[in-house]
């Protein structure tokens, strides 16, 4: 059974995961303009936006299992403006803490479906444009 901090950990991980899920049904929303907002520099900016927010809950969630990591990355969280900044903060902190990707395989007979890790050698550097 998992402690009460293992429980809180994966309640903050699901909420951030949540609410990337969420961000990035709007971007959808937006991108195949069925979301309107009627002024397309305002639309860009607000898709910008989402993005950047769901990278930062992404990585939050990401730490979140570590609460001496997690609690020291969002202390400072409002400071880093720079999305490069706040990536190279939480990796100093763990340099694990973005999750590897993985595809979905069919199911087996069974209905068994498995992740296989996929190779994904840029973990920050596609940051590297961000201001």
């Amino acid at each position: 059974m998992p402690s009460k901090e293992q429980t809180e950990a994966l309640k903050i991980y699901c909420n951030c995961l949540q609410s990337a899920k969420k961000r990035l049904e709007l971007i959808e929303g937006i991108t195949s303009r069925r979301l309107r907002i009627d002024h397309e520099s305002i639309e860009a900016e607000f898709a910008c936006l989402q993005l950047r927010k769901t990278l930062e809950l992404i990585a939050f969630a990401s730490v979140a299992a570590r609460k001496d990591v997690y609690s020291q990355a969002h202390a400072d969280f409002a400071s880093h403006w720079n999305a490069k900044k706040l990536m190279a903060k939480l990796e100093k902190l763990h340099p694990d803490f973005y999750p590897t990707p993985a595809a979905v395989t069919a199911p087996d007979a069974r209905g068994v479906k498995k992740l296989v890790p996929q190779r994904w050698p840029h973990k920050t550097r596609q940051f590297s444009r961000c201001r």
